[in-house]
């Protein structure tokens, strides 16, 4: 074996006052109990010391980090843990030995492999370490889900920055009265750059320069959930949706901001895709200067698509286009627009502001307002194709519509004065009730009796049911409700 002299002066006068001692080396080898393994497996790493004989003790370490010391016993010393990150970790031990021995190192062949799991589960409201929803979105395999098992109500609040997300998941919520994320208003909630899915959350106080809770740029299907006062400096304080695809369903968007751009809580630019279904949004804004869409900005001049489907807008407001801006295709059916605001003296579009192309069925805009042109309803280009079909836009100010020389098509729509053309019928009051819970999964305004929109609309185009999920009857009312 190797020998190494140590020398010990402990005299002056003679050679003879000189003592030698003998020490002699360690070898420190390493094994696991099995690699791979799924995270969140106790493994056991195993130190064999040789000679075997040699008292001392072993410190374990994963990527650096101690996992702790263990004292050697008949040449050998263990240490388990469960807490490795995915991915191949680099596992060492250093031996220090007890007397006329050299310490020594080893380290584990091709490392520990950690794999990802199918499902993670959400144990704790903490936003980092074993159990947070950031590590179960780290640890989850591609096309996984992540769950929730926690004392509800129960909140998240990120302290390390948004969550990113690049790979396809699920995050299974237990609903949205139960789970909030919060990104502390210092935050993006997540940052989607995968096909996401998530259900049965709440997302607030997010803040971003653009999609203050989520920002996608590959496909987000996003369904029973809630987005609270989320703020963005750029387009969507909520939802950016920046050239990609995105489905919200049964969802709800409340006072959400963007303080210096468009789209108050969802923007949809680039070559986007946007469906909206059973959806509300109720005190949405984006009111800095020349910005619109309170609610939901949609544009790319081409290319670009809105669809909304059953869905309720109050309360929100912009400087032009209170609830919808859009700037390409709009498909609209089946859905409420009340008492929202465009503020723009010298615009308008208190409800929508409308440009290229927009087919609106079975839909009421009441009681939305603008200083300038069209509380109702807004076109602000001459070309295009604006087809309206038992459509009401009624008891807005000032005026229902303002054309800019563009036309509506359709028929058998109502409203209450001349602005709209000739399209509409001119009712002067259109008898309607106040926006409420009238059945159904979002609020409605009501017809009331004696109301010029009654069995007034046209049977073959409007659709089967009502917002409310109503079969209507072959003579059909015009409006949402």
């Amino acid at each position: 074996s190797d020998i190494d002299l140590t020398v010990t002066r402990t005299g002056v006068t003679a050679f003879s006052d000189w003592a030698v001692f003998e020490t002699q080396a360690t070898t420190t080898t390493l094994a696991t109990s099995g690699s791979p393994v799924e995270v969140d497996t106790l493994v056991t790493f195993t130190a064999t010391v040789e000679p075997s004989s040699v008292p001392g003790s072993v410190e374990f370490f994963a990527d650096g980090a101690s996992l702790g010391s263990v004292a050697v016993a008949a040449g050998e010393a263990q240490t388990s843990t469960a807490g490795l990150a995915v991915g191949t970790r680099v596992i060492t031990a250093t031996f220090t030995p007890t007397g006329l021995f050299l310490p020594s190192n080893g380290t584990l062949a091709g490392g520990q492999e950690i794999t990802c799991a199918a499902t993670r589960t959400v144990t704790n409201d903490g936003d980092s370490g074993a159990g947070s929803l950031r590590q179960a979105i780290a640890d989850v395999c591609a096309g996984g889900t992540v769950d929730f098992s926690l004392s509800y109500p129960a909140t998240i609040t990120l302290t390390g920055g948004e969550i990113t997300i690049d790979k396809n998941l699920t995050i299974d919520g237990p609903g949205a009265t139960n789970v909030t994320v919060s990104g502390n208003g210092g935050s993006r909630i997540f940052n989607a750059s995968g096909e996401v899915t998530i259900d049965g959350l709440t997302l607030r106080d997010g803040y971003a320069s653009d999609g203050g809770a989520i920002y996608v740029t590959n496909w987000l299907t996003l369904t029973d959930s809630a987005l609270i006062s989320n703020t963005s400096t750029g387009p969507g304080g909520a939802i950016h949706v920046d050239s990609a695809i995105a489905t919200v369903g049964n969802s709800s968007f409340a006072d959400n901001h963007s303080t210096d751009s468009d789209g108050g809580a969802v923007a949809n630019t680039g070559v986007s895709y946007l469906t909206v279904s059973g959806s509300t949004f109720t005190g949405n804004t984006a009111l800095a200067s020349g910005m619109d869409g309170g609610a939901i900005y949609s544009a790319n001049d081409g290319g670009n698509v809105l669809i909304v489907v059953g869905s309720t807008f109050s309360g929100n407001r912009a400087f032009e286009g209170g609830a919808i801006r859009s700037r390409d295709y709009l498909y609209l059916s089946n859905s409420t627009f009340y008492n929202n605001e465009a503020t723009n003296a010298a615009g308008g579009g208190g409800a929508l502001r409308l440009m290229d192309t927009a087919y609106i069925t079975n839909t009421t805009i009441y009681s939305n307002s603008a200083p300038g042109n069209g509380g109702g309803v807004r076109i602000s280009s001459s070309t295009g194709t604006y087809s309206f079909a038992n459509v009401i836009v009624a008891g807005n100010s000032s005026a229902d519509c303002s054309t800019a020389g563009g036309a509506f098509d359709g028929a058998t729509n109502l409203a209450t004065d001349a602005t709209c053309g000739a399209n509409f019928a001119q009712a002067g009051d259109a008898l309607l009730g106040t926006l409420g819970d009238y059945g159904g999964g979002t609020q409605t305004v009501p017809l009331l009796p004696g109301s010029p929109a009654i069995d007034a609309g046209d049977g073959a185009t409007c659709l089967p049911t009502d917002q409310r999920s109503i079969s209507r009857v072959s003579t059909c009312d015009i409006g949402a409700f």
